[in-house]
């Protein structure tokens, strides 16, 4: 009987230490990273966008490989043209007119850019973000041409981090967008959001 009562401790003892490991391990995973739930069903995802809930918050995650122009003026040219930012199957984001010529390919971007995202041409200044598989985050300037020879710049601020997910936000007030935020979410889950003048 006192060997039936030890084993039965010790089995006891055995399962309040895992059990206590496992709590532990996961309050530390809990600790090092946001709470990611499921998007409610009833949510309209954007196409093109991947949706997430971050601590209650609903995300729109730019997925896009293509984004269509429809006003870019050509100074090689000297005349306006209508085509596409495209990320190719390789990485490289190119800018390719409607005939399928690439009129712009920017090399500046180092490592392959993996998705992009812009304002819609309802906004005065059109720019655009792109995110790279390394997690760098380049944009554009409102006033700059797409057709200029590095139009896209990389925001060194944020270099300390990695990030996997980005999009922008805005809201349209009496014609005009304003509010405009880039969204950056980063390995951790972790959202970083800053306004853009």
């Amino acid at each position: 009987m006192k060997k039936i009562m030890l084993i039965l401790i010790v089995i006891l003892v055995a399962f309040a230490l895992v059990s206590y490991n496992n709590l532990y391990n996961n309050e530390e995973d809990n600790s090092s990273s946001n709470n990611v739930s499921e998007v409610p069903a009833d949510y309209n995802c954007p196409e093109d966008y991947i949706c997430e809930k971050i601590n209650n918050k609903i995300y729109n995650w730019s997925n896009k490989k293509n984004i269509y122009v429809s006003k870019l003026f050509y100074y090689g040219g000297n005349n306006s043209v209508v085509g596409n930012l495209r990320i190719t199957s390789g990485g490289h984001l190119v800018f390719i007119d409607n005939s399928g010529i690439v009129l712009s390919n920017y090399s500046n971007i180092k490592n392959s850019v993996v998705s992009i995202d812009s304002l819609t041409e309802e906004c005065d200044g059109v720019f655009y973000i792109a995110l790279t598989s390394k997690g760098e985050v380049y944009r554009t300037n409102p006033e700059s041409v797409l057709l200029l020879r590095t139009p896209f710049y990389k925001i060194e601020e944020l270099s300390d981090k990695t990030f996997t997910g980005i999009s922008l936000d805005y809201k349209v007030k009496e014609g005009k967008c304003s509010d405009i935020k880039i969204k950056l979410k980063d390995n951790k889950n972790n959202v970083t959001e800053f306004t853009i003048d």
